[in-house]
């Protein structure tokens, strides 16, 4: 219920993008492992606390005048606190699964090892959290384990900055930038499962409470070792999805396989805007789309091609003259700023891919989708804009032109380019 209630009331990045998580099926796997971060604290806490009751209910006195084996009490308990946090994760994905059907995406079958793994790492905590709460049967221990479970989670978000594998130690496979265009790597979904396996055995090795409960933190170190040999720091824990990134093209309108459904809304805008992109030098004849993400290397502009992002917000919704607009957006390029930028570098860009938009069609308005820049840096706008139009018609599209050629390579500051002297 925790996890529906986050997914479903929380606005996060689960929630938005073509790789949210109840559009479409890597979307749906990764971010319901990413949300367990919230999650598997408590999940620790609750083994604990079960893991505990008999010795504080002064049961363990009774079972031990009964002839059976600590393994053959211990399992019981565990089967039914594994199936109970399996019954309760698969049914946040049960639900996930249903919405992405609605969706209409295309089935495909690689995204239920990640889910799947999900169910593994959250088992493995709840056995950890039985061994824990056997061993320290103390009032304390439930909620202790929890905070120290939240606190280790931190520090592993913290140091994934620096290592890109630190959170495989936890339920979630990354941070965040889930992309339709990437997938989990196979040795980073091994190598979980191999750690979660041995966390698994850590915590019923100690619950059982035998003589070898001092083995129990081998299998620890057997499953940390085998998660950093296996994706040693350093290695891509996504990798290219080839099948989504390939081109589904038409005449001179192309679109990666994951995006061919909007390849029909594109078709006359798309027409349009190399109509209007002609009156530059050396002027683009098809529209290709060049996905950017966290996990894929920037694709640079050629100059005989439209490049286009349909996950920039200039894309995600609007009409045919949205559309247009969109394509026609820094002289026909892609959006240059990152993540890193700053937000003074990334208004000054917007600046001058909303002038040049205008410019095309004679209509300056509001950039799709960054109206917040349009209303902030409205007496900028105003002024290069101005600026533009006052100019002799061949000095405009030189200017026009010099923002394509410097929008392609990504170089120098595109409202410095439209404006300079």
């Amino acid at each position: 219920m925790l996890l529906l209630a986050i997914a479903h009331l929380m606005s996060g990045p689960w929630t938005k993008g073509d790789a949210a998580w109840s559009r479409e099926w890597t979307g749906l796997a990764e971010w319901s492992r990413y949300l367990l971060m919230f999650v598997w604290p408590l999940v620790l806490g609750a083994g604990a606390w079960q893991g505990a009751r008999d010795t504080r209910s002064d049961m363990d006195e009774l079972l031990a005048t009964v002839p059976s084996s600590r393994w053959r009490r211990a399992v019981p308990v565990a089967s039914a606190v594994a199936i109970g946090v399996t019954a309760g994760y698969l049914s946040v994905v049960a639900v996930g699964a249903v919405r992405v059907i609605a969706s209409g995406a295309a089935l495909r079958a690689d995204w239920l090892v990640v889910a799947l793994l999900g169910a593994l790492a959250l088992v493995a905590v709840a056995l950890l959290g039985l061994g824990i709460g056997r061993l320290l049967p103390s009032v304390m221990t439930p909620p202790v384990a929890a905070v120290a479970g939240l606190a280790v989670q931190v520090v592993l978000v913290w140091r994934s900055q620096e290592s890109t594998t630190a959170l495989l130690f936890t339920p979630a496979v990354s941070g965040g930038g889930v992309s339709v265009f990437t997938q989990v790597a196979p040795r980073a979904s091994t190598g979980q499962a191999l750690w979660f396996l041995m966390l698994a055995a850590s915590g019923l090795v100690l619950f059982a409470g035998t003589r070898l409960r001092a083995l129990a933190a081998v299998p620890l170190a057997v499953g940390a070792t085998v998660l950093a040999l296996v994706v040693p720091q350093g290695s891509p824990v996504h990798v290219p999805d080839a099948r989504a990134l390939s081109l589904v093209c038409e005449p001179r309108v192309c679109v990666t396989e994951a995006r061919k459904t909007r390849l029909a809304e594109l078709r006359g805008p798309s027409a349009q805007a190399l109509v209007d992109l002609a009156v530059l030098p050396n002027a683009p004849t098809t529209v290709v789309e060049h996905p950017t993400s966290p996990h894929l290397p920037r694709t640079p502009g050629e100059p005989d091609t439209l490049g286009i992002d349909l996950g920039d917000p200039a894309f995600r919704r609007g009409g045919p003259a949205e559309l247009r607009r969109a394509l026609l957006a820094g002289a026909g390029t892609q959006a240059c700023a990152t993540d890193d930028s700053t937000y003074a570098d990334v208004e000054r860009e917007t600046v001058a891919r909303t002038v040049t938009a205008g410019w095309f069609v004679d209509d300056l308005r509001p950039l799709p989708g960054h109206s917040y820049i349009w209303a902030e840096a409205q007496d900028l706008i105003q002024r290069t804009w101005a600026d533009l139009r006052a100019l002799p018609r061949a000095d405009q599209v030189t200017r026009v032109a010099a923002v394509r050629s410097a929008g392609l390579r990504c170089e120098g500051d595109l409202l410095t380019v439209l404006t300079e002297k």
